[in-house]
This record gives structure tokens, sequence and C-alpha cells, in this order.
């Protein structure tokens, strides 16, 4: 039997860093296609200006 490649975590704190770390990765990936999508003509934004 060969041994697996992925670690096994087995302390609560461990998993939790790990689950929040996923999170963070996760949203800054979201937050940079939303800032790619901005900048693209398709975004309906552009075509609304909104008052600040």
């Amino acid at each position: 039997m060969k041994t697996p490649a992925v670690k096994f975590i087995h302390s609560d704190s461990e998993r939790k860093l790990m689950v929040i770390d996923f999170q963070k990765a996760y949203h800054r990936a979201f937050e940079e296609s939303v800032k790619q999508w901005e900048k693209s003509e398709t975004h309906p934004v552009k075509k609304i200006k909104i008052s600040e």
C-alpha cells in the first residue's frame, strides 16, 4: 500500500487554520475576478454612473 501524498491533519486547531486559509484564498480569488470583471466592458455598472 502506498503512503498517501496528503498529510492527514489530526488536531482541530490545525484543521480550523486550514479552513480559514482556504476561505481567505478563495475570497481573494473571488475579489480578483470581480476586479477583472469591473475593468471589462461587460460590467453593468460601467453603463450606470454611481453617485458617491
